[in-house]
């Protein structure tokens, strides 16, 4: 799994973007394919690890996603 932003986020690195996420009052959006699938488990995961909410976005496949 990757995580992956566009170029107007300020975090240059994965410490960055955490302290970033945290601080935002609306959570992150993340992209899956499908419900109980790799990117989205991982998404969980990641929401159980480091304590950030994220908002899941469907895809119809995970190269649009």
């Amino acid at each position: 799994m990757i995580v992956v932003s566009k170029n107007a986020v300020p975090a240059k690195s994965l410490g960055e973007l955490l302290e970033w996420l945290k601080a935002k009052p609306a959570p992150a959006t993340a992209g899956y394919r499908r419900r109980r699938v790799g990117s989205h488990i991982a998404g969980l995961y990641f929401e159980n690890v480091t304590g950030i909410k994220l908002q899941y976005v469907p895809y119809r496949g995970t190269a649009p996603a």
